[in-house]
């Protein structure tokens, strides 16, 4: 009976987790005149659907720190110190920014003690990967105005955003289409054969559709990384585990100047509203810019260094293309930042060496995000 139950609340967490990667779906309120509901109250809600689910599975399961998980707190100390002082930020931005905080601990503590579900979030990644594409196309094809497939794609996302979103999964498409390059084609007794035929059609998709429009900051961006991931890749099967270490520092320490370039060359433009590290310093000062910066940087360094290349190179894209649009400012990117940080950031392998937390971290968080999701309640109605 209890192993029934278990089973059924591994569900209800993987359904619930799977619904805050659909908010690209959910189209905006201002496309939908007659629904107050729209992307962030469908983000509170799955949060705290997401929350009952680590509150049935994680009861007594316990949560390491690591370089990350300090960083993301110190720069929450900076916006909660900037709630309290300045007018920046309204209760309902604060609320927000605070469910973000509560779900990266609880994505934490979910891929801490449920390493199955890494897989299961890189699945859902690589279903909704189709959804831009089915988007891109009915913005170039505007034949049927009627179409109510079309209305919910028009209402989503703006047409730059859906190929910046295509940019972000296509090295993740990548990766996953040449880590099962050698399963059995024609046998689904292997396990990764379904993974190569999802991760095939994922990237024929979002490389057509990525070049259906030519944007070439975004086109040369998907370029950069999907070289960059088969490199990686092909180099990881010839090289020794010994050699690897030595080419991933290398390539580490290649990222940090290049990721300085992306940022602080376009920082310097305080006029340039589409930079969203300009935004960030404009609302957190120079040292919340430099602490997301960090953020970003380590949790890159730990995709690498637990061999997630495809999720650590699609977390470098969205690293970069931020310097090109306020992507932050959809509910859906945010979601979608927070996945593939967690996940790089979890050792699918073995237990991380970190800073043992209190044992109910998971739970705590938890039970927090139902509280946010009641404040958020009381806000929208």
């Amino acid at each position: 009976m209890k192993s029934s139950f278990f089973c059924l609340s591994l569900y209800f967490l993987a359904a619930s987790g799977m619904l805050l990667l659909l908010t690209i779906f959910i189209p905006s309120v201002e496309s939908m005149p007659n629904s107050k509901f729209g992307p962030f109250d469908w983000f509170h809600f799955t949060s705290m659907l997401f929350a009952i689910g680590v509150l049935l599975t994680m009861p007594t399961t316990r949560f390491k720190f690591l370089l990350p998980d300090i960083i993301l707190l110190l720069l929450f100390g900076i916006v909660l110190y900037q709630y309290q002082t300045n007018s920046l930020f309204s209760s309902e931005q604060f609320l927000f920014v605070s469910q973000l905080i509560v779900l990266w601990f609880m994505l934490r503590a979910t891929l801490q003690n449920q390493k199955e579900f890494r897989i299961f979030f890189i699945v859902c990644l690589l279903y909704t990967s189709l959804y831009p594409t089915l988007g891109k196309i009915c913005h170039i094809n505007d034949a049927i105005p009627d179409n109510p497939t079309q209305k919910l794609v028009n209402g989503s996302l703006q047409p730059t955003l859906l190929l910046e979103y295509i940019a972000i999964v296509l090295p993740l498409c990548l990766d996953s289409l040449l880590h099962s390059l050698n399963c059995t084609k024609l046998s689904f007794k292997d396990p990764r054969t379904p993974f190569f035929y999802l991760s095939s059609l994922a990237v024929l998709n979002t490389i057509i559709t990525l070049f259906s429009e030519i944007n070439y900051f975004i086109c040369f961006t998907a370029l950069v990384s999907a070289f960059g991931i088969y490199n990686l890749r092909v180099i990881s099967q010839r090289k020794t585990s010994d050699k690897m270490k030595h080419y991933y520092k290398a390539f580490f320490f290649s990222l940090i100047f290049l990721f300085s370039l992306f940022i602080l060359y376009p920082s310097i433009n305080l006029h340039n509203d589409q930079n969203e590290y300009v935004l960030i310093n404009t609302y957190l000062g120079t040292p919340g810019l430099l602490l997301f910066s960090a953020w970003l940087i380590t949790s890159i360094y730990y995709g690498i260094k637990h061999r997630q290349i495809g999720v650590a190179v699609s977390l470098l894209t969205f690293s970069i293309l931020l310097t090109h649009s306020p992507l932050l400012q959809e509910p859906a990117y945010e979601i979608l930042l927070l996945f593939l940080s967690t996940i790089c950031i979890t050792n699918p392998r073995k237990e991380e060496s970190g800073l043992n937390s209190i044992p109910y971290i998971g739970i705590l968080s938890a039970i927090l995000s139902c509280f946010l999701f009641y404040g958020q309640f009381q806000f929208s109605f």
